[in-house]
């Protein structure tokens, strides 16, 4: 039986200005990506932002456990990630991560996206994605969100030629 599913909120893609679809992805390729968790208490963001304007010695840190990743999500994404034959490669709990690795195909029906191939006008071709993600319900309460499924370049390399 089918999980039920639920769409990850902020997750929209559009197509990259300019990009031209060529076609999909090769469901054989590896593809590594990285699930963004939610801390296991609220993150206060008013409070965290005044924290961070104040003079250095009035600054409260926080215990890192208090903005890390609770066990059971990391447990959910690890079963999770079994369930769609992906790799666990890594987890973080304080930077709230855990990287995963597999075939397109599998992370395709994991996130219930499509991989495609695509190329901008200047001739740069790169894996991509459009739409919205999904996950099982029972993981939706944990993810904030999953990065790697594109490998369009977001920054170009400054000209160390040009003036500043």
């Amino acid at each position: 039986m089918e999980q039920k599913r639920s769409v990850l909120a902020g997750s929209s893609q559009p197509r990259a200005a300019g990009a031209t679809l060529l076609g999909p992805a090769d469901p054989q390729a590896g593809v590594d990506v990285t699930v963004v968790l939610k801390p296991a208490h609220p993150i206060d963001d008013v409070a965290l932002s005044e924290n961070a304007l104040a003079p250095a010695a009035q600054r409260v840190f926080s215990n890192a456990g208090e903005l890390a990743a609770p066990p059971d999500a990391i447990a959910a994404v690890n079963a999770f990630a079994a369930s769609y034959e992906l790799e666990v490669t890594g987890a973080d709990p304080i930077r709230r991560t855990v990287r995963l690795s597999g075939t397109v195909a599998n992370l395709e029906r994991a996130f219930g996206t499509t991989l495609n191939m695509y190329s901008l006008p200047t001739g740069e071709r790169f894996r991509g994605r459009e739409g919205m993600l999904s996950v099982p319900a029972s993981l939706a309460p944990f993810v904030t969100a999953v990065l790697g499924f594109t490998t369009l370049r977001s920054a170009s390399p400054r000209d160390p030629t040009a003036p500043p």
